[in-house]
């Protein structure tokens, strides 16, 4: 009686780790992104540092900075293995651009822009929880108070983490900069910012 309840005990808890490392084994066969397409709502901060253009109207040097401020947006996109993923994004929001210009009081003006990027995203590990890296190109459009607009070419990269929260949701983090070329400006425009996607698999 004492050799058969001792070994009892001893076959129960066995058996209960053997099906565990099945049924772990068995979902992490089971997980995949590959073929997924997935839709995803978006929202990002962006910032940039000083940026000089010489103002031709004018005839003079002008000096802004681009406060930091929320965008918002959705993309769409699909994994075409379990580490490649090309996706789509479209972002808006209105940002404030402090103005210096030496002749009148310094001045802020308000700025709608619109980005569109095509990414490319490297996902490092087929695991639900990775880290992943990413590289896009695009356009960014600016159209401010002073009837100024503009569409320029951009291109970005970034870095993040990707969580598959399960088989139809998903959570993605990634720091991003983004450059432009503004017209009349001396140097490259760098925007960056933390970006927040919620998304949808099917």
């Amino acid at each position: 009686m004492t050799f058969q309840t001792t070994k009892r005990s001893t076959v129960t808890p066995v058996s209960l780790f053997i099906l565990a490392m099945a049924f772990s084994t068995c979902s992490a066969q089971e997980f995949t992104r590959k073929g997924q397409t997935e839709i995803f709502g978006m929202f990002q901060t962006m910032s940039s540092e000083t940026i000089s253009m010489f103002d031709k109207n004018w005839g003079v040097r002008i000096d802004f900075k681009a406060d930091e401020t929320f965008i918002y947006g959705f993309g769409i996109g699909h994994n075409f293995t379990d580490h490649w993923n090309v996706n789509t994004d479209f972002l808006y929001g209105s940002q404030d651009w402090s103005l210096d210009m030496w002749w009148v009081v310094p001045r802020t003006t308000s700025t709608d822009i619109f980005l569109w990027d095509i990414n490319v995203d490297y996902n490092i590990l087929k695991e639900r929880l990775t880290p992943f890296v990413t590289a896009g190109i695009g356009l960014f459009n600016f159209i401010d108070d002073f009837d100024f607009e503009e569409t320029d070419f951009s291109y970005n990269l970034g870095a993040g983490a990707r969580w598959d929260i399960s088989d139809k949701f998903l959570l993605k983090a990634i720091y991003r900069f983004t450059w432009t070329d503004i017209e009349d400006t001396d140097d490259t425009a760098q925007f960056g910012g933390v970006s927040i996607n919620l998304g949808f698999k099917f």
